[in-house]
């Protein structure tokens, strides 16, 4: 299923099963009695999803609903031929990166999915892990047929102190383990979905914490300073350019030395960064949380953490979200 997913099935049963598996055809093999599935073949009738061949962001609201439309299909089929065989049809009708996201977060949460061992993410999306002149290097082998071995250097130049602690930044492990772990606690989890993540908040805030600890070390065995704080109304020393790529649609964005914080159109204002990181550091103060509905929740007890946890992620766990934003 995972096999060359930018490219048409090769497996005679699945190609079977997309092209003659109808998900609609049906409603009484969904746990929701067909709704997920009437809401996404809509969506594909009436040409509203991403073509294929296009880059997929997870950060794209538009992108992330169609992605998770696939995902509540999947999650609600009743047994294994019914998953497989709606697996296969969306394969062949829906973007490759909504697929491949909703397939590894439908294993992960689905009953269906216990046992199932996925090949790890910079196997199916190699060029979002593997810098870019190593991925061209691999194309030019294959075009002339010409098997080789090539060796991926650090993003940087040896110049910079930076590229010191490269290792531990572009380790394609760790960087894999982080992608994992938030599909494990993803953002947009809903309760809907069949069960409550547990201390989903407290794992966000731990999980993170014992990375940037974790890099701090890092720094001070190669003679490096600590990480600095990141500050509004200052530039970013140092810039970073990741070489890694989209598959279709170009290079990961860069970023310039001395960059400065500055308004996305249409998405945020600093302004309104500064406000949020205020309104979560004067809660830390006061020890509550202001919920939606103007009450007050305690974080000076055992589940604070969790509720912290959960305003700095900004999930659909937040309390409220509108008021503490998404940082």
């Amino acid at each position: 299923m995972l096999y060359r997913t930018t490219e048409p099935l090769r497996f005679d049963e699945l190609e079977k099963a997309a092209a003659n598996f109808h998900p609609d055809a049906d409603k009484s093999i969904y746990k929701d009695g067909g709704a997920a599935v009437e809401r996404l073949m809509k969506e594909m009738n009436d040409h509203r999803l991403l073509e294929k061949h296009h880059w997929f962001s997870l950060f794209n609201p538009r992108q992330r609903e169609e992605a998770l439309m696939l995902f509540e299909v999947l999650i609600n089929c009743n047994d294994w031929d019914t998953a497989v065989n709606n697996a296969a049809y969306f394969r062949e009708h829906m973007n490759e990166g909504e697929f491949v996201y909703a397939i590894y977060a439908t294993v992960i949460h689905s009953k269906l999915g216990e046992g199932i061992v996925l090949p790890p993410l910079y196997e199916v999306t190699p060029h979002m892990f593997t810098n870019s002149e190593v991925i061209q290097k691999a194309y030019t082998a294959q075009m002339t047929q010409t098997p080789g071995k090539f060796k991926m250097e650090f993003t940087g130049s040896k110049k910079n102190p930076e590229q010191h602690v490269a290792y531990f930044g572009e380790d394609i492990g760790m960087n894999v383990h982080h992608v994992t772990w938030h599909l494990d606690f993803p953002f947009w989890w809903n309760d809907d979905f069949g069960y409550h993540l547990d201390r989903k908040g407290e794992l966000f805030f731990w999980a993170h914490h014992q990375l940037t600890v974790r890099f701090d070390a890092e720094r001070l065995s190669n003679h490096l300073n600590l990480v600095d704080e990141l500050y509004w109304d200052r530039p970013i020393k140092e810039g970073f350019a990741p070489h890694t790529t989209y598959r279709y649609g170009g290079e990961f964005p860069t970023r310039p030395d001395n960059v400065k914080f500055e308004d996305v159109d249409g998405v945020i204002r600093v302004r309104d960064m500064i406000i949020h990181e205020t309104r979560i550091r004067d809660a830390i103060a006061h020890g509550y949380i202001t919920a939606a509905d103007g009450t007050h929740i305690d974080i000076r007890n055992a589940e604070g953490i969790d509720h912290l946890g959960d305003i700095i992620e900004s999930s659909l766990y937040s309390p409220n979200a509108q008021y503490y934003g998404a940082l």
